[in-house]
């Protein structure tokens, strides 16, 4: 799909109507012709909070918005983008509970960032903090592998 300098929609799945069978249904009747950039839908996947940026997996939709089938079908008439952001987990996705139980051994923890993962000395580098954090003091946590007792950051 080729980039298009045309009107883009961004929205919730639930925001204009309640749910994604609804974004259809409105956009069909009262915006056929004027997002022509296509459909950027926010996380629309099942999620702990953060009003959709805490998914606890990519593979669903939400229940409360809809089904596949519901974005395959804005997809009939729009160019669809799901808001799928590789950097952000819920704590309380199977993902990050296997790698808290496994750490290093669990199939996931190729999604997990450690500082060990960037220092081979697992000690920052304050210039490199300063360029990848701008609003947070703290810009990493800490946890504990529980197969190990392993404190990570």
């Amino acid at each position: 799909m080729a980039v298009k300098n045309q009107v883009q929609l961004i929205t919730y799945p639930d925001s204009l109507g309640g749910d994604l069978k609804t974004l259809n249904q409105v956009l069909t009747t009262y915006f056929p012709n004027t997002f022509k950039g296509g459909i950027h839908i926010l996380p629309p996947f099942p999620s702990s909070g953060d009003r959709g940026f805490a998914p606890l997996t990519y593979f669903e939709i939400e229940p409360k918005f809809g089904t596949w089938e519901d974005i395959r079908k804005i997809g009939e008439k729009h160019d669809v983008l799901l808001d799928l952001m590789v950097n952000h987990i819920s704590r309380q996705s199977v993902f990050f509970k296997d790698f808290l139980k496994n750490g290093r051994k669990s199939k996931y923890s190729n999604l997990f960032l450690t500082l060990d993962k960037i220092w081979s000395d697992s000690k920052p580098v304050q210039e490199d903090i300063s360029k990848m954090f701008l609003r947070r003091t703290t810009p990493y946590s800490t946890f504990t592998i529980e197969s190990t007792g392993q404190q990570k950051t």
